[in-house]
């Protein structure tokens, strides 16, 4: 049952329990420690944030080291429980450069999820804190997979960036996400930032020039696809993303979004993560239509997806807006009409932008304003 304690000291440095000399500035010559195999049962590693108060443990290992010797090049294989959940490993360490840099490649795979880690990264032990530079891929795989009611399964997507990480900050730069299968996947690309020190928290930005949800989710060029199903597989795709345990901003940023035949324009998204979703901060985007949609309030994913909170949705063409939301067409028609010349058997329901005009002009010079209710229907 071999076991390891490690530390992150105040200054940064790592250190062995028992160990006072840090790590990184410690030379050991292991270049005559051969080693051709070697069992590991029932290991564990502790290590703890001495500038934090954290601790984590990684424990139940279980696997097989081989290698030529302990300064490597060496390889390691098999599994351990961290969190509460179990996981598969596979690593392999090359030798200790003269630049005291350790080549280092892992793939992780957690139990039961169809998700797969792998990371290619130089480890460098110059005596000062810790640091690591290389490219990180997280994926989701089994694409194929289809429901019980026929329905295609959860959408695979894979993020891959370029990272830089020391004890204080982990750099994603550049960071590509692709959603779908790929053939037809659409990609988000920007960066992130991740503070690792008494307060950890992210800061993830990304953007796309245009996503044609059409051809994605349709697999065809010019097939329009149906917007309730549109619905259902975008909630469905967030939903299978992992939400981050600690505090943080997403912002995405979408200049042109094909779906259901027509183009949402500026979409923009900002929200932070919380226990079971999300909330939105923000939500905007101009619809078919002259239209403009506006919501804030929390999504929920746990169990089936939810939202609670307000929606604003205003149309310049509602007739034109009603006609893409429902493919095809609407019976009657909601164009804007002045207020005396409303024809027979039709309703006002609300204001359109002659009266915004007018309210606008009335508003501008006003010093105070003391408003009661909304200005169109809003009980039926």
């Amino acid at each position: 049952r071999p076991s390891l304690s490690v530390a992150l000291k105040r200054n940064g440095t790592l250190a062995l329990t028992g160990d006072p000399a840090p790590v990184a500035g410690t030379r050991r010559d292991l270049g005559d420690a051969s080693l051709e195999m070697a069992e590991i049962v029932d290991g564990r590693i502790d290590f703890a944030d001495e500038r934090a108060g954290r601790s984590f443990a990684l424990e139940r290992i279980n696997g097989i080291v081989s290698g030529s010797a302990l300064a490597g090049p060496l390889k390691a294989e098999g599994g351990a429980v961290a969190m509460g959940q179990s996981v598969a490993f596979r690593l392999a360490m090359g030798r200790v450069t003269a630049e005291r840099a350790v080549p280092v490649k892992l793939q992780v795979t957690p139990g039961g999820e169809p998700v797969v880690v792998t990371v290619d990264a130089a480890l460098s032990l110059t005596g000062g804190p810790p640091r690591a530079t290389g490219t990180a891929v997280v994926q989701r795989i089994d694409p194929e997979a289809k429901t019980d009611r026929g329905d295609p399964g959860p959408t695979p997507w894979r993020l891959e960036s370029r990272f830089a990480v020391d004890p204080a900050r982990l750099d994603l730069d550049p960071l590509t996400l692709a959603i779908g299968p790929d053939d037809r996947a659409y990609q988000l690309n920007g960066r992130g930032r991740i503070d690792l020190g008494l307060t950890p928290n992210f800061d993830l930005a990304l953007t796309a020039k245009q996503i044609d949800l059409d051809r994605a989710l349709a697999g065809r060029v010019g097939e329009a696809v149906d917007l309730d199903g549109v619905a259902r597989r975008v909630l469905g795709t967030i939903a299978g993303l992992p939400v981050p345990d600690m505090p943080g901003r997403l912002a995405l940023d979408v200049p042109g979004l094909v779906v259901g035949g027509g183009v949402l324009q500026d979409l923009r998204l900002i929200a932070r993560p919380r226990p079971g979703g999300y909330s939105l901060e923000e939500l905007t985007a101009r619809l078919p239509g002259r239209s403009q949609v506006t919501a804030s309030g929390r999504l929920s994913l746990a169990g089936a997806p939810a939202f609670d909170g307000r929606l604003y949705v205003a149309s310049e063409q509602p007739n034109a807006f009603a006609a893409w939301l429902r493919r095809g067409g609407v019976q009657g028609r909601l164009d804007p009409v002045s207020v005396d010349a409303i024809p027979g058997g039709w309703r006002m329901l609300d204001v359109g932008p002659k009266t915004v005009s007018l309210y606008k002009a009335t508003l501008d010079g006003a010093k105070l304003i003391v408003w009661n209710g909304p200005v169109g229907v809003f009980e039926m």
